[in-house]
């Protein structure tokens, strides 16, 4: 972060109303300093604003200076890999909020063949990665061929996850062709026809309009972690999944995943022994 840059020209602009307007108000209002900045949005929180809001406003300082790395020649995947650290050595780190994923918004198998069906090829590729993978999006975008260890069947690929720490993920070697000969990437095995990762917000589209297109609202791409996490709890058990989603804390995975209750009947079971 160029504190002299930003003191002089401000927070550049994305180009998204929601995000500029948010910017307008950081520009007038913040010091521009990484210090400066961990203060405003503290008062933000002191004010009692809604997590969402001051989310969407660390997002979009996120953005701008994402943007101007990229105008300055850097790779964009990097570019926001190194906005990450920044702000976590800041402490200018979006706020946690706690959920369990309902198992509602989770895809049945008849849902993702009804999705995929609705979706081009190249979408429909992006939708399977992301499912086999069961990664983020922005760990998907930033995959490249270099980390990809290949054999006949299986094709193991390193992804740097949250925190900055490594896992492998897993696709066939099958579908890694249909990547490789639908989206011509050469670095990246998503790529843009000028050369750099796809962007998350491009791929968030696509998805929301395969979505749209088969009739299932508010699509988006962590639907198909919490999907593949909810369909494979049983079938591998909870250690397995909790690695394989790259979950720190085994707690985490049981946090969200584990959506069954017990009854009234089981739990009183053993009491009826005596």
């Amino acid at each position: 972060m160029n504190d002299l840059t930003l003191k002089t020209s401000g927070l550049p602009l994305t180009g998204s109303r929601s995000y500029d307007s948010a910017l307008a108000k950081i520009n007038a209002e913040a010091e521009l300093t990484p210090d400066g900045l961990r203060k405003y949005f503290q008062s933000l929180r002191d004010r009692g604003l809604a997590v969402a809001t001051i989310n969407h406003k660390i997002a979009a300082v996120k953005k701008s200076l994402k943007i101007m790395a990229e105008r300055s020649g850097a790779d964009s995947w990097r570019a926001r890999y190194e906005m990450d650290r920044i702000f976590e050595e800041n402490d200018l780190k979006r706020i946690k909020v706690e959920t369990v994923i309902n198992p509602d918004d989770c895809l049945t198998v008849k849902e993702m063949k009804k999705i995929l069906l609705h979706s081009d090829i190249r979408t429909g590729i992006l939708i399977k990665t992301l499912y086999h993978t069961a990664t983020r999006i922005s760990e998907l975008v930033g995959m490249r061929y270099i980390d990809c260890d290949i054999d006949k069947k299986n094709v193991s690929i390193q992804v740097i996850g949250k925190g900055r720490k490594l896992r492998t993920v897993f696709i066939t070697y099958d579908l890694l062709e249909f990547i490789r000969h639908n989206w011509y990437g050469k670095t990246y095995l998503f790529e843009t026809r000028t050369g750099k990762a796809l962007d998350r917000s491009n791929a968030w589209r696509l998805i929301s309009r395969a979505g749209h297109d088969a009739g299932i609202k508010r699509l988006h791409p962590h639907t198909f972690r919490h999907t593949w996490a909810t369909h494979n709890l049983k079938r591998l058990g909870i250690h397995k999944v909790s690695k394989y989603l790259g979950h720190v804390d085994i707690s985490t995975t049981s946090k969200f995943y584990i959506h069954v209750s017990a009854t009234a009947d089981e739990i009183l079971e053993q009491g009826r022994l005596f």
